[in-house]
């Protein structure tokens, strides 16, 4: 059994609880915990690719879900070039004392 719960962040209080069984994933019971007036949504990375979900049911909403990075040792590709790009800057921006 879970209990998905949907909880407002300033006042703390749980506004939505959704019990399932242990084999349902996560991502199914998202649009039952959105109220609609939300201006940010948090979550692990269960919730990541509810992006449109998100945008359909709260509008104002930012999409604060934790993004996957690593996979059975493999690093998604996004987050590797963006990973590489700060790492570039950063060699670019050093400088050599003589």
């Amino acid at each position: 059994m879970k209990a998905h719960v949907g909880v407002d962040s300033q006042s703390k209080v749980i506004h939505s609880v959704v019990v399932t069984p242990a084999n349902t994933a996560d991502c199914k019971v998202m649009d039952q915990l959105l109220l609609g007036h939300e201006t940010r949504v948090y979550g692990d990375q269960a919730y990541k690719s509810q992006g449109e979900l998100i945008r359909a049911r709260a509008p104002k909403a930012k999409d604060f879900t934790n993004r996957q990075c690593k996979w059975k040792h493999f690093i998604d590709e996004a987050i590797r070039r963006r990973i590489e790009r700060s790492r570039a800057s950063a060699r670019g921006w050093s400088t050599r004392s003589e």
